[in-house]
């Protein structure tokens, strides 16, 4: 078992979001995770090397408030351990990204300067020593969006653990609480079904599951709409989902693509056919035809992708994959608008 480091402050910030702490005598932690400056954690060393000790956070003791300045938007917001003090509020299944939304963009920036400096302190120190002038730096350029802002996101097909309401319920109020101190009671099942089919995002370091999602925060509202919709219409046709594991299925991805000032949107839905029967490829054909004739989905997408990948990898660009257009051209347009 991997020793741990318990009340492990995190001074600063280092290139790749790896925290830095230290030990008694002065030794150095590389801590990756869930690093913020000020920040009192529990780790567990990965490795011991001579100069330093590299460590991953199991737990955290404190935020300091100067960084955990955010409001957390996302309902899939990875919430980890030790974060009673955040206004989290949330018992689904974090998705893993967008790891710092309890930071305020303002302070991301900060940090982001920071960082920046860091990586020429040693040029500058050079520089110095020579007499030449520094390297100076010029304040980061925010973006006007901090939500909302991506024109294109890809959503992958899959099978997931469904949480029990009992277990949401015992999540939501445990969040700072080690699983040893307070353990799910042994008589309440944590999952109501093993593997249900979902669609959203790849599990951290578990590529053949993924993390089912009702929303994402990074695309438009338009966008959601639209995901959910197809997320229903496909998952309600009773079709199967792709498994990494087994290569077997049918729904694959779905991935979006939108015009922000051209409000044009593109959908390319990619699908296995190989995987079915004779039933179920009427099904698909009816599920098909009824996208192709409604007069929503040709309002609201200006152009439908159908990608057909027989090949085990999720790269749609090999010689067992073909692209067939259902409607509008095949691509959208976008305008660059730099006066913003």
């Amino acid at each position: 078992m991997k020793p741990t480091l318990t009340n492990i402050k995190i001074s600063k910030l280092w290139h790749g979001w790896i925290g830095i702490g230290s030990l008694p005598d002065g030794k150095k932690i590389l801590i990756k995770g869930w690093a913020l400056p000020g920040s009192v954690v529990d780790v567990k060393v990965v490795k011991k090397r001579k100069d330093f000790i590299e460590a991953h956070i199991i737990d955290t003791k404190h935020y300091d408030p100067h960084f955990a300045d955010g409001d957390i938007f996302c309902p899939h917001y990875f919430i980890p351990k030790g974060v009673s003090e955040i206004n989290a509020g949330t018992a689904k299944i974090g998705c893993g990204g967008c790891k710092r939304q309890i930071m305020s963009y303002e302070r991301q920036l900060e940090l982001k300067q920071h960082l920046v400096k860091e990586a020429f302190k040693k040029i500058n120190s050079k520089l110095k020593a020579e007499g030449k002038q520094e390297i100076s730096f010029l304040p980061i350029i925010g973006s006007p969006l901090t939500q909302a802002y991506r024109n294109k996101i890809e959503f992958s097909f899959g099978v997931y653990k469904q949480q029990s309401e009992a277990y949401r319920e015992w999540q939501k109020h445990n969040t700072s609480t080690s699983e040893t101190s307070n353990p799910y009671p042994a008589n309440l099942p944590q999952y109501t079904i093993d593997n249900a089919r979902g669609c959203g995002f790849h599990k951290q370091g578990e590529f053949s599951k993924i993390v089912d999602v009702d929303t994402c925060g990074l695309i438009s509202e338009k966008a959601n709409q639209i995901f959910q919709t197809i997320k229903k219409l496909c998952l309600k046709s009773g079709l199967p989902v792709y498994d990494q594991k087994t290569h077997q299925g049918f729904f694959r991805h779905l991935v979006l693509r939108e015009g922000v000032n051209t409000w044009e949107l593109m959908v390319n839905l990619s699908v296995s056919l190989a995987n079915l029967d004779e039933k179920q490829i009427k099904i698909w054909e009816a599920l098909l035809e009824q996208l192709k004739t409604d007069s929503f989905w040709r309002e609201e997408i200006t152009t439908f992708v159908l990608t057909h990948n027989e090949g085990l990898a999720d790269t749609v660009k090999n010689e067992q994959s073909e692209t067939k257009v259902c409607w509008g051209e095949g691509v959208i347009y976008e305008i660059l608008n730099f006066s913003r």
